[in-house]
């Protein structure tokens, strides 16, 4: 019995941990990181790396970082812990900093996050309007920074292509 408990402590241990991460100061990479324990379908470590890097980015006011780690915590509580009254209020701070750094490239992926949020919470008059937005902000910011992207679901071809599609599914 001795030997089970034990086993079992150290399963939930090495699960909660990040085991195969190098520790980094970097908030950045710390960013990186909870992504790739999202992968690894380790959400606890992913929360703790995205909180640590949250608080640095608050700490030396980088409005983009903020607004990185507000969105991987939305999309966290949003997608694996079910929360979707975190992830919206992770989203609407994910949009606020990046509207402080001026990119709105990142408002519309964080308006894109907080639409799904939306549906999963079943704000229905909600998240197809913010779909829209969605789209109006990431051309907004393409025209200001032409070359400001990140990485979309690679079924889709362009940002606009996979709005369209969740737009066409959930706001028929």
């Amino acid at each position: 019995m001795r030997n089970i408990i034990i086993i079992l402590s150290v399963i939930y241990l090495s699960a909660c941990a990040a085991a195969g991460v190098t520790y980094t100061s970097d908030p950045y990479k710390k960013i990186s990181n909870a992504y790739q324990m999202v992968q690894m379908n380790r959400y606890i470590p992913a929360e703790r790396f995205a909180k640590e890097a949250l608080k640095e980015f608050i700490k030396t006011n980088d409005k983009f970082g903020q607004g990185e780690a507000y969105t991987a915590l939305g999309g966290l509580y949003k997608q694996m812990f079910k929360n979707q009254t975190k992830a919206i209020k992770n989203f609407k701070n994910a949009i606020k900093a990046y509207q402080e750094a001026n990119n709105y490239t990142m408002v519309g992926k964080a308006k894109f996050g907080l639409a799904n949020a939306y549906h999963a919470g079943n704000q229905l008059d909600k998240h197809c309007d913010m779909y829209n937005q969605s789209i109006a902000d990431y051309k907004k910011g393409k025209k200001l920074n032409p070359k400001s992207d990140f990485r979309i679901n690679p079924r889709f071809t362009s940002f606009e292509e996979m709005v369209n599609a969740f737009k066409n599914k959930y706001c028929s």
